[in-house]
């Protein structure tokens, strides 16, 4: 017997493609660079070449961490730049105001300073950064909803990974009110792994079975995206109506390869078109942004919970297993707040932006694992 359904039925699932930026886990933190360098350019060429597409099936990608938009700007030519500029403001691309995911090492001045990066470049370009979204990263310290609000930003998407910790709340798929704090609100959505679109089979070649375990065998996973989709899409949705999940959508993330520092996944529109013609009187698949996604969820003005205060992550297993390496951080990011104090006095300029880059390199929240 079906189980009763406790919420509305998912009718709509907005798909957020992104690269999970990883520096220095998986491979050298120089090569990463490049890479994400280079996963910007390829996500321009698809924006372009969908824009004939109806709306929903349109490529989209955002940008999760800012250091990766910083690499592109640095190798970037004029026309690539503005080109870039210009997808932003259309919004085949989306900004993220997270400059890296942070373990619990980064202070509130490293962070203010990260995130005004971003801020300021969105002004540059006249589009406010106004979300920001985590990977891997299960929780953080109650002053970076102070930090980001300070900046203008109003959204927070965390994609959680559970390999150690669990969800913030009792499920994946849950809002609420972040309130920091000065008292002012951050709406936060605490999502699902942040590889869940390609568990539901919505990335061709880059399916992947993590955390669900079905009836889909390695056959079905490596060369099967469809007939997965067609049996985890339904099911998935399903259990979010069960579970009392409060919406008629809801957000999932994907990667264009099952893993992180993935570039964008080519086959992803054809997929979600193919989807749509067969499937989307049941459910349908959008390519959607950070920002639209966040526009839809205010719209339909869920009541949420409000909740204040830290919220613990797991990444500090990280910083205390390398103590040599995490006291010299600590030294330097002191020293470098009392230098900011004294030129501060003398009215000399205090702006130190490499310094700022490479403290957030270590505190990142595989901290500078390759090349610690």
């Amino acid at each position: 017997m079906a189980k009763p359904l406790n919420g509305p039925r998912v009718g709509t699932l907005c798909l957020i493609q992104h690269s999970h930026t990883d520096v220095g886990y998986t491979e050298l933190q120089a090569r990463v660079a490049r890479w994400h360098a280079g996963f910007i350019r390829q996500a321009l060429a698809l924006a372009a070449a969908t824009r004939d597409r109806p709306p929903g099936e349109r490529f989209r990608w955002t940008c999760e961490t800012f250091w990766s938009v910083e690499r592109f700007l640095e190798g970037a030519d004029g026309g690539e730049r503005e080109s870039f500029a210009q997808a932003v403001r259309d919004g085949e691309i989306g900004l993220s105001a997270s400059y890296l995911n942070f373990n619990e090492l980064a202070d509130a001045g490293l962070l203010g300073r990260l995130t005004a990066r971003v801020a300021d470049y969105g002004e540059s370009i006249g589009v406010p950064v106004r979300s920001a979204m985590t990977a891997d990263v299960n929780g953080h310290g109650w002053g970076l909803a102070q930090v980001l609000l300070d900046h203008g930003v109003e959204n927070l998407f965390a994609c959680v990974h559970t390999h150690h910790g669990r969800y913030p709340l009792d499920r994946p798929q849950r809002g609420f009110w972040w309130e920091a704090p000065g008292g002012g609100r951050l709406l936060v959505w605490s999502g699902d792994h942040y590889h869940f679109g390609n568990e539901l089979g919505l990335v061709p070649g880059a399916v992947s079975s993590y955390l669900t375990k079905d009836e889909c065998d390695a056959a079905m996973i490596h060369g099967d995206a469809w007939g997965v989709a067609e049996r985890r899409i339904p099911r998935y949705c399903e259990r979010l109506a069960a579970l009392g999940h409060p919406l008629d959508f809801a957000p999932v993330m994907a990667s264009g390869l099952r893993s992180d520092n993935a570039p964008p996944g080519s086959a992803v529109p054809d997929q979600v078109a193919r989807w749509n013609r067969v499937h989307g009187d049941e459910v349908r698949v959008e390519m959607v942004t950070l920002d639209a996604f966040f526009a839809r969820l205010r719209a339909a003005a869920p009541d949420l919970p409000v909740h204040r205060g830290d919220w613990p992550d797991w990444w500090s297993d990280g910083p205390a297993s390398e103590p040599a390496a995490t006291r010299l951080f600590r030294r330097a990011q002191r020293e470098l707040a009392a230098l900011r104090s004294l030129r501060a006095d003398t009215a000399a300029d205090i702006a130190l932006p490499v310094v700022d880059t490479e403290l957030a390199l270590y505190a990142e929240h595989t901290f500078g694992h390759a090349e610690s």
